[in-house]
């Protein structure tokens, strides 16, 4: 089943709960993209920057491929890791993450909703989010330090005099 990739991969990361340590397959909120790249190098990863996207990176190694977000300035933190998942039974790869994380989900999707996810908040400020075909680990406070050093660097803009 395709659940059970979903459980390789998340036991071939280090993101146990008693260590304290959230990462996916190593990649973790806080890295720049340029550690990224480096990080993901050593790992056998084959990691590219999206030529209109500069604040994103894509990583693959064979069947595994991670997208890592940051913010629009050169050397911001990324915000945003997510690794490429293909679950058929959202609620059986859920108690996989449940498991490895440590604790149950906070948030499960009643029936009605359309976009069925499941989100673990984490002691760290940091939240895990499960879809069909993604495994997130999203640090607010970090996307929200990245928005505000976009904004002040926006407003020291000079326009020119005319």
């Amino acid at each position: 089943m395709k659940y059970v990739v979903l459980t390789m991969m998340l036991i071939a990361s280090p993101a146990l709960a008693e260590t304290g340590k959230r990462d996916l397959l190593g990649f973790s909120p806080g890295m720049t993209l340029a550690s990224a790249k480096a990080f993901g190098a050593r790992r056998n990863f084959r990691c590219e920057v999206v030529p209109r996207a500069p604040f994103a990176l894509y990583c693959t190694r064979g069947a595994e491929t991670v997208r890592l977000l940051s913010g629009l300035l050169e050397g911001a933190p990324v915000y945003d890791v997510q690794l490429k998942v293909d679950i058929d039974d959202l609620a059986t790869g859920a108690q996989a993450v449940s498991k490895e994380f440590g604790r149950q989900p906070d948030f499960v999707p009643p029936s009605y909703e359309r976009a069925q996810r499941y989100e673990w908040n984490l002691e760290t400020g940091e939240t895990v989010r499960l879809t069909k075909d993604s495994l997130n680990l999203i640090n607010r406070k970090i996307f929200s330090e990245n928005q505000e050093q976009e904004k002040a660097a926006g407003k020291s803009k000079q326009l020119p005099n005319f």
